[in-house]
């Protein structure tokens, strides 16, 4: 009885000491335990670009640029992350532990694809948010936009085809919104 007494004051009092500690990988080698590793996901990675800056300790003069969904070994630290979604910009601090992976997601973005059913490389497309003009693009591509309520407004070029309106596309963070358009 009395071992379990000990027992039981020993846990509390190791318990109450709040010191750091990292889920080291008991089989990784010795030169990687001072690094991490980073992977970011993104609405479009295929567009998409990342970039991590180093703030303090062993990051402080480090930095590397790299493709979303890439798994990418850094050393451990302190990090700004920035991240750029066609012409939108992401940024966020992140920590690196020992051997440990830091996922990171980006959020409040997501995509618009408009598939038409007769495609012109003429063509244009326009998204607007309260009737302001947010972004011109060709239809025939997916572009980034924040998360939100548009409008969008397809315009061939052909004098026979009339403009098309759809209201109320909804963006979702990481999701791809298709609108389907037949002239």
């Amino acid at each position: 009885m009395r071992k379990s007494y000990w027992f039981l004051i020993f846990m509390v009092l190791v318990g109450g000491v709040n010191l750091p500690v990292f889920a080291l990988d008991p089989v990784a080698p010795k030169s990687e335990r001072n690094k991490g590793h980073v992977m970011v996901t993104t609405p479009l990675p295929e567009s998409d670009t990342c970039e991590v800056i180093g703030k303090n300790g062993l990051a402080k003069d480090f930095q590397k640029s790299f493709k979303p969904e890439d798994i990418v070994q850094i050393p451990i630290g302190d990090y700004q992350l920035k991240v750029k979604l066609q012409e939108n910009e992401w940024t966020t601090d992140i920590t690196v532990k020992p051997t440990e992976l830091t996922r990171v997601v980006v959020t409040g973005y997501g995509n618009l694809k408009v598939n038409v059913s007769q495609p012109d490389p003429e063509d244009e497309a326009k998204v607007f948010s309260s009737d302001k003009l947010i972004k011109t693009f060709d239809p025939a591509k997916t572009i980034t936009l924040p998360e939100g309520t548009y409008s969008v407004k397809i315009k061939p070029k052909k004098a026979k085809k009339k403009e098309i309106t759809i209201e109320n596309v909804k963006i979702i963070t990481n999701t791809t919104r298709g609108v389907e358009v037949s002239f």
